[in-house]
């Protein structure tokens, strides 16, 4: 199978979502690209499915096309880490595309801060490069398509290259500032004017290979954690962060780190989504976007964002228990009493005997004592089946047993055919009738005659 079939099958299997899930509120996505300078690392000796030489800065282009192109349920907004580019592009770029581009500079930054620029951790290093609005597809495409007719962003055709640090912390204090309406370049917050404000699902994916260099690691967690409070109007909002570590090795404690602050947790031991090349970022994308889809599930809440609670779903109340409504998602049972208890079916559900009447199976004593065959103790033989009376005519009666009839049982001797008995052979008739039937036909010779007779 070729990189670009595999990629989609990925995609495909993992974004087949029921019907429900399909129709509901679409999830808001900011997606930060990391394009530091180490994203220009190789992931392979050939091409990936776009037909760039792979490495993890054209393989992640070629994923967000793929995403772009296969899934309509999920809007995306874009984000880099803040550069500023200036000059001529090469026309075609997977990775450098030759701009003179400048950035903070954090190559004396610790992981406790020693050395980190002051501006390190502010907003101000990350770039939104397309806000989050639908239709906007042909926008954020034009960052991944391999194709460079600018350096700048406000030239035509841009381009994301691996250009800077990792000011990761800062990246996601961006997202923050855009969610809440003060982002420089796209003003006015998309939760805002939202009429689905209150349970539409808003999402960061921080897509990175490497951890934070422009501040301490304290601060990236703490960056995390403040978007899980965004406060938009009067309303605070918890916006999650999904991590995808790309070519860091699984479990790397930092990277970690974030997506714990962030409230995330991928399938598996980590709580990161790890990926090596081109599909298994496509794999970690597609859990991360089914993971946000909104589904419907029985807990008297509108999951789905549809206006309507539970619906697909039977809910039951519990009469006997003090639930006259139907609020309970699991059924409580309907004893047989005649009443609907459970608000579910009528009487139907009631559980009742092989006579149609509630209770266990009606059982008749035996009659007459028993004496068993070891010990001279008489006890009461095993009671019998009974028998179910069901009324044919004013005259006549029926029965129906309840239980199979045991060996030897008058039930079970009824249903016993009986043995073939020899046909009787027909008595002659006509005038010598009497006088045939005279006549006896002779004895077999005895023993003694056979004697008497030697």
């Amino acid at each position: 199978m070729s990189a670009r079939s595999s990629a989609r099958a990925v995609l495909g299997v993992c974004l087949a979502l029921p019907l429900s899930a399909q129709e509901s509120v679409k999830p808001y996505f900011m997606v930060i690209v990391d394009n530091s300078g180490s994203m220009s690392a190789s992931t392979g000796g050939a091409t990936n499915s776009c037909g760039q030489a792979q490495t993890r800065m054209s393989d992640a282009k070629c994923v967000l096309q793929q995403i772009l192109d296969g899934y309509g349920d999920v809007v995306f907004g874009l984000e880099r880490y803040m550069v500023d580019c200036t000059g001529s592009c090469a026309p075609g770029c997977a990775t450098d595309c030759g701009c003179s581009c400048s950035s903070l500079s954090c190559n004396s930054c610790n992981d406790n801060g020693g050395g980190c620029p002051a501006a390190g951790a502010s907003a101000d290093q990350g770039q939104v490069l397309v806000e989050i609005r639908e239709d906007n597809q042909y926008d954020i495409r034009e960052w991944v398509d391999f194709s460079c007719g600018a350096c700048s962003t406000a030239g035509p055709d841009p381009e994301l290259s691996a250009e800077t640090w990792t000011p990761i912390a800062g990246s996601l204090r961006a997202a923050r500032r855009y969610y809440e309406g003060a982002d420089p370049t796209f003003p006015g917050s998309p939760i805002q004017a939202d009429a689905y404000s209150d349970c539409r699902p808003y999402r960061v994916i921080l897509l990175t290979d490497g951890e934070e260099t422009c501040a301490s690691d304290s601060e990236t967690i703490a960056a995390a954690t403040e978007l899980r409070s965004t406060v938009v109007g009067a309303a605070a909002h918890d916006i999650l962060t999904y991590v995808v570590g790309f070519g860091i090795t699984p479990g790397d404690a930092d990277i970690e780190d974030i997506a714990v602050a962030g409230g995330t947790d991928a399938p598996g031991p980590n709580r990161v989504y790890y990926a090596t090349d081109e599909t298994s970022l496509s794999l970690a994308f597609a859990q991360i976007i089914q993971d946000a889809i909104l589904i419907e599930v029985c807990d008297n809440a509108d999951n789905d964002c549809d206006g309507q609670t539970d619906e697909g779903f039977v809910k039951y109340c519990d009469l006997p228990g003090g639930v006259p409504t139907t609020t309970l998602c699991d059924d409580p049972g309907d004893p047989c009493d005649g009443v609907d208890d459970n608000c579910a079916a009528g009487t139907d559900d009631e559980p009742r005997n092989a006579c149609g009447a509630c209770g266990p199976n009606p059982r008749r004593p035996a009659t007459g004592p028993t004496t068993t065959a070891t010990a001279s103790s008489t006890s009461r033989p095993p009671t019998a089946p009974a028998a179910c009376p069901r009324r044919r005519s004013a005259t006549t009666w029926t029965t129906i047993a309840t239980d199979p009839p045991t060996r030897g049982s008058p039930a079970a001797a009824a249903r016993t055919p009986e043995r073939a008995r020899p046909a009787r052979r027909a008595a002659p008739r006509g005038p010598g009738a009497r006088a045939a039937a005279s006549v006896r036909a002779p004895r077999p010779a005895t023993e003694r005659t056979m004697t008497a007779m030697a």
